[in-house]
């Protein structure tokens, strides 16, 4: 059965590459200082992007939930590259995952809509 939302949300569980997790996760946590990154959530119409790490026993994963307007959006500016951004986004999923598996999405509930207009800039 699945599930309607407004936005497409995904968690997808991502097997990082042996060797590759402290580049993984330094590079992430990152992110937040770029302000690149927020141009390209805005052109890709990504309203969140969070990634979680899951070590299980000798294996390491990114849980990565997004939200966004349309999916169909992402994969098209993901694939088109055509900003060094996402270019460099695009080599670094190369170098760093291996395999990308899609949960299923069963619950979710949020206020987005209802907090529209009422954020905060930081």
């Amino acid at each position: 059965m699945a599930f309607e939302d407004k936005y497409h949300s995904q968690l997808l569980r991502i097997k990082i590459r042996p060797g590759c997790t402290a580049q993984v996760l330094d590079w992430l946590k990152g992110l937040i200082k770029r302000p690149e990154a927020l141009a390209a959530m805005r052109r890709e119409t990504m309203v969140i992007e969070s990634a979680f790490f899951e070590r299980v026993y000798t294996d390491d994963y990114l849980l990565f939930y997004t939200k966004a307007e349309s999916m169909d959006k992402v994969m098209e500016e993901a694939s088109a590259g055509s900003d060094p951004f996402t270019r460099e986004l695009n080599q670094f999923i190369a170098d760093n995952w291996m395999e990308v598996v899609p949960l299923e999405t069963v619950f979710h509930l949020d206020r987005i809509e209802e907090l529209k207009g009422t954020a905060v800039n930081r």
